[in-house]
């Protein structure tokens, strides 16, 4: 099946060219690429047939079969399937009104421009590299897998002016999906891979994959998403402050958590404040590393026995439109959070399955041990504030996929860690998340003291 190219860049309508017979190509040449760019313009990529009659007309695709991807809220998804081969393409199309929300929620399409520019200098560095990461598994040569490893989707072609990707096909299962079907090593095999992969993303990738030459550019949409989960905090703990005062928290353990102070509201306005100041200081402003933006277990294709030699696992990691230049803790503590979320709804305790295979391999991995201890425990605060947050914020929201009835359980969690990590002498062995961390006990004794300045000061 032929593979649609990069579009060319649109000529500017602004750009001011003299008439003259020396630049009548130019003025040519202008028209032409203003009168395919309005022609692609006018097909409606949120409707499959549409998304047909582009790929026959402007690619000349035929015989091939396109089935809608549900899944996901924000963009209109495609598999391109080659009846003859069999081959299949992933077609992803942004629209500014997001898929889940058509009338009431917005974000600009050129997010998508992030994802396809990150994927394509991720797979130019692999290549550049000698890396087995994307040709290995889409290839399926079993014969150079020995075991689960991960890689970032294959870039296959990007037209800007529709925000059309189209990536590699990852398989029909996630990782959240699959996570029930795995055995606890499988987990755990898969958890410190994962651990890996993102300490490396962290730790190596330029800063300019983001930025290109402008050294302040940064994804607008993703620094946004980043902030939204702490503006929402108070709003989900006010939700659970009218319940309270009406009697109708039914679950009476995040009761008991909701009332120790006189005032209930205004101690989770001091909460959601602090958490708040926190995020917009130290997180959404710093410019520490690339970040994936959504990285959780949902965003993760698992192909499963792909080797001859043994068990193992391809993970792919797909949705990128949220990369962004930020702080490694937010990626960090949204993958523990829902590795936690899974961990515990499937009979896994965080401190021994998903979530914590993932931290320590991300650990050993990334230069944590390198620089003081004031600025290593400062950003284990703040993985440990984006997790908490993260349970409190995201399980009850009608978009979420945990169950509505199980909440309030991971609010009390987050609630005793958020607590915790915000106070004046935390005590990071009662988190759970770092559990099993080499030297804990000894990073424990030290922690209050060595975190340096924290929300409280």
């Amino acid at each position: 099946m032929t593979t649609p190219q990069v579009s060319p860049k649109t000529v500017p309508d602004d750009l001011d060219v003299e008439t003259s017979p020396r630049t009548s190509g130019i003025d040519s040449a202008d028209h032409t690429a203003e009168q395919m760019r309005r022609d692609k313009l006018a097909y409606d990529l949120k409707i499959k047939t549409d998304l047909r009659r582009f790929l026959e007309e402007h690619h000349g695709l035929t015989n091939f079969d396109v089935d809608y991807l549900s899944g996901g809220t924000a963009n209109y998804v495609y598999r391109v399937t080659e009846r003859g081969s069999g081959v299949t393409r992933i077609f992803k199309h942004a629209a500014r009104q997001l898929r889940s929300s058509k009338e009431t929620f917005e974000l600009s399409p050129e997010r998508l421009d992030f994802e396809a520019d990150m994927l394509m200098m991720l797979m130019k560095r692999s290549e550049d590299e000698s890396e087995c990461h994307c040709r290995t598994v889409e290839a399926f040569d079993a014969s150079t897998i020995e075991k689960t490893h991960v890689h970032t989707a294959r870039f296959k072609s990007y037209d800007r002016d529709i925000k059309l990707l189209c990536i590699e096909d990852g398989g029909d299962r996630n990782l959240k999906d699959a996570y029930k079907d795995l055995s606890l090593a499988e987990l755990q095999e898969i958890g410190a891979e994962l651990g890996k992969w993102l300490a490396k993303l962290h730790g190596t990738t330029p800063l300019s994959y983001v930025s290109g030459d402008d050294e302040k550019r940064n994804n607008s949409v993703g620094v946004a998403i980043a902030s939204y989960t702490y503006k929402r905090l108070l709003g989900t703990l006010d939700h659970y402050c009218d319940n309270l005062e009406t009697g109708n928290l039914s679950n009476e353990t995040l009761a008991e958590h909701m009332k120790p102070y006189d005032d209930t509201r205004r101690r989770a306005e001091r909460l959601s404040k602090r958490a708040g100041d926190l995020v917009d200081n130290r997180m959404t402003k710093m410019r520490e590393s690339v970040c994936h933006g959504d990285f959780w277990p949902g965003n993760i294709m698992l192909r499963s026995n792909i080797s001859t030699k043994g068990p193992s696992h391809g993970l792919t990691v797909l949705d990128w439109e949220l990369t962004r230049i930020g702080n490694s803790a937010t990626d960090i503590g949204q993958f523990a959070a829902e590795a936690t979320i899974l961990d515990l709804l499937n009979g896994n305790s965080y401190q021994s399955g998903l979530c914590a295979a993932f931290i320590r391999a991300y650990f050993k991995t990334s230069a944590v041990g390198v620089g003081s201890k004031e600025t290593i425990y400062a950003w284990m605060t703040q993985i440990a504030i984006h997790y908490a947050v993260h349970l409190i914020v995201w399980p009850p929201d009608a978009i979420h996929w945990a169950p509505k009835e199980e909440a309030p359980n991971f609010c009390i969690h987050g609630l005793t860690v958020l607590k915790d990590a915000l106070s004046q002498t935390p005590d990071i062995r009662t988190w759970g998340l770092f559990a099993g961390l080499d030297g804990l006990e000894e990073i424990a004794k030290e922690f209050p003291d060595k975190r340096g300045k924290n929300a409280d000061e």
